[in-house]
């Protein structure tokens, strides 16, 4: 081979002593391909260097001839009347139409029409026209391709330190948070505001997590999507669920001896429909809590009271409260890493929101965690949903209202929110409020049943209720209850 093309010339073609014939080449290459070439091979050079830059094609031959001439003139050589010209294209002059008043528009300053044209004329362009110039580019300025270009020119020739300098202008649009980060910013307040912290943890993590929770092979949060280009293994697939996130947070901070501890994050998951991957996978937002340690520290009035699966129920039916949500249901839930008698599923008018309870010991024990945690992981997306968006006040009461308890003995495995359901149900207009005070199992239980004991108010909106309405609402809630449930009077 002669040579690489733009970059560097063969031994074979070079000058040495015993030299008598030599053929002058006055080439103009591809820019890019040169450059791609000399980063291909890691070979930079005077040639390379100059040909990234772009050459005037229609230099090639007066370049050759005025070399040709110069040997000539030295006395170096004899120059044959020989010219071999390959030009696989016609080279054609970039011609730009080009509006004076641009130059206003992107300088900021007024700049007359002929000196503008002066100052292009001056420059070896060819300016035809009064406006818009139809402007033809020299062939060795390969860089001047748009108006925009034409326009630098001027100002680099008229003078940067001319152009006068001015504030920004334009109209702003004024930013708004969508009804979705709102909610999010008021949920993030009212738990900073009940003392817990938020944290920020990583959207990817290790696929040991699934193992770590006892997740069965087939089950749905193991669709993790792998990262074509992992730090490392611990952080190789995207995260489908938060509770791994919590649970690592919890466990480092235990063991730096940090024992009571109140956590919340809203963060993403990652969810595809299939593999390999075609589309781009869901990502909902979820929000998750993770408790442990104390609730209260002990005082000299009051014992510590450690957190317990009630504790993370009540915030979780707090937030409720405060975002105004439907009325809330909690059934046992079948998650492999809650403990199996302590978890919930959180619906909402039959919705499901999400899952609490306190972790498995084995899923802790993956984590070297020998306290109880307690953790939330609800879906952002469906609470949405459910939220009312507005608080709804009645008329204080001018009626009395009245009292009835009512303790009932039941299958252990029925929930105590399906009997509240019954009980609302049956109670009418009349049942303004119902709430369980009692569950006891023991002596004087019968084996598989279970005692609750729910506190009923009745009141009536127009009136007083005589003790006769009451107490014939209040039989049609028992017959419900043991209609339904098979409940009975706990005598």
């Amino acid at each position: 081979a002669v040579g690489i093309a733009g970059v560097m010339g063969g031994a074979n073609s070079e000058i040495t002593a015993g030299t008598r014939r030599v053929l002058l080449e006055s080439a103009s290459f591809d820019n890019i391909s040169i450059r791609k070439t000399a980063k291909a091979l890691g070979l930079r050079s005077e040639a390379s260097n100059r040909f990234e830059k772009g050459v005037d094609p229609r230099g090639t031959l007066r370049a050759a001839n005025r070399a040709a001439f110069l040997m000539e003139e030295m006395g170096a050589g004899r120059v044959l009347p020989l010219v071999v010209d390959v030009c696989p294209r016609e080279i054609t002059p970039v011609q730009i139409s080009f509006k004076p008043e641009r130059v206003e528009e992107l300088l900021g300053m007024k700049i007359p029409a002929e000196e503008i044209k002066d100052i292009l004329t001056r420059l070896e362009f060819e300016v035809e026209g009064t406006g818009p110039f139809r402007v033809t580019v020299p062939t060795f300025r390969p860089d001047v391709e748009l108006e925009h270009d034409l326009v630098e020119e001027v100002a680099r020739i008229y003078g940067y330190d001319r152009i006068e300098g001015t504030m920004l202008q334009g109209t702003l649009t004024p930013a708004r948070r969508f009804a979705g980060q709102k909610l999010e910013d008021r949920i993030k307040d009212l738990l900073a505001g009940w003392g817990l912290t938020e944290i920020v943890t990583y959207s990817f993590y290790s696929p040991r997590y699934w193992d770590f929770l006892r997740l069965p092979q087939d089950h749905p949060l193991r669709r993790g999507i792998p990262l074509q280009n992992p730090l490392s293994e611990a952080q190789s697939v995207m995260r489908t669920t938060l509770l791994p996130s919590m649970i690592e947070t919890l466990a480092g901070n235990l063991k730096h001896k940090n024992t009571d501890l109140a956590f919340f994050e809203v963060g993403r998951i990652y969810r595809a429909s299939q593999f390999p991957l075609r589309e781009l996978p869901q990502e909902p937002r979820f929000l998750a809590l993770g408790l442990t340690g104390r609730f209260r520290d002990v005082h000299w009035n009051r014992a510590a009271e450690p957190v317990d699966f009630y504790t993370i129920k009540g915030l979780v039916e707090a937030l409720a409260a405060e975002l105004a949500l439907g009325p809330l249901t909690f059934v046992p839930g079948e998650h492999p890493a809650f403990h199996p008698g302590r978890q919930a599923l959180l619906l909402v008018e039959g919705v499901e929101l999400g899952i609490l309870g306190e972790v498995h010991p084995d899923v802790a024990a993956a984590w070297d965690v020998e306290e109880r945690l307690y953790l939330a992981e609800i879906d952002l997306e469906a609470l949405a949903g459910k939220v009312q968006g507005e608080r709804r006040y009645r008329q204080l009461p001018r009626f009395p209202a009245v009292e009835r308890d009512l303790a009932i003995l039941v299958d252990e495995g029925v929930p105590a929110a399906r009997v509240k359901e019954v009980i609302a149900a049956a109670g009418g207009d009349f049942l303004v409020e119902v709430e369980l005070f009692d569950q006891y199992q023991g002596k004087q239980i019968p084996a598989g049943k279970r005692s609750l004991a729910y506190s009923l108010v009745y009141r009536a909106p127009d009136r007083t209720l005589t003790d006769e309405e009451v107490a014939e609402v209040h039989k049609g809630i028992i017959a419900a209850l043991a209609e339904k449930l098979g409940a009975v009077l706990r005598q």
